[in-house]
């Protein structure tokens, strides 16, 4: 039981973890209603709309084609024209989720500009909405929960001759970056540093004695 609760919390604060991304930064990426919008749906909106016995205003947005078809206002969306959608416009006034905080900006662009290249979906949908799965190819292929495999260690370059793990990482890193390391400080730096980083003060004049012995 504990490890099915604990499988259930990691899947769940995947789906969260996906729906409060922001617009990719390549703007040229093409937007799928399974990744991009329904986890931000599904976090917002899908108690009212689609996960209770009746929704609300009469629309479902488990499944793409229902913002289409719409509920008793109308269509949700006009794929190609996010300016014409009606969810866009209740995500901006702030109308929707009713009773909660609005959605940030950057899901809001997210979403209107899925529709904009044409409300797009990943693969086919279901003839049931019921027959979707918990969570979606996508959410499941979050990285936090994929199996924990051991990188191969990176090459010594220019940076660093060090043979610690760790310190091949940084510097294949910093390389990537266009950057070097920090040249090394005195031992009295060093523990002011470390001390400020894991307590947040500076070490006791003692400390600092028995660290530079």
């Amino acid at each position: 039981m504990i490890k099915s609760n604990l499988a259930f919390t990691l899947v769940f604060v995947s789906a969260l973890a996906l729906a409060t991304q922001d617009l990719p930064a390549d703007e040229d990426i093409s937007l799928v209603f399974e990744k991009h919008v329904r986890p931000i749906l599904k976090q917002h909106c899908f108690h009212c709309h689609g996960e209770e016995e009746e929704t609300g205003g009469g629309l479902d947005l488990r499944l793409r084609r229902f913002l289409s078809v719409g509920g008793d206002s109308g269509a949700a969306i006009v794929p190609g024209n996010p300016n014409e959608s009606l969810l866009v416009e209740v995500l901006n006034t702030g109308q929707m989720p009713e009773g909660k905080d609005k959605l940030p900006e950057g899901q809001i662009d997210l979403i209107a500009k899925w529709i904009k290249q044409g409300a797009n979906t990943a693969r086919a949908e279901p003839d049931n909405p019921e027959e979707l799965e918990a969570f979606t190819q996508e959410e499941r292929s979050w990285w936090s929960l994929q199996p924990i495999v051991l990188p191969p260690i990176p090459e010594a370059n220019e940076l660093t001759d060090s043979t610690n793990a760790i310190d091949r990482f940084v510097a294949r890193s910093l390389k990537q970056a266009n950057l070097a390391f920090s040249s090394e400080v005195d031992a009295r730096t060093l523990i002011r540093r470390l001390h400020f980083d894991l307590t947040g003060l500076p070490p006791k004049p003692n400390e600092i004695t028995t660290f530079t012995e």
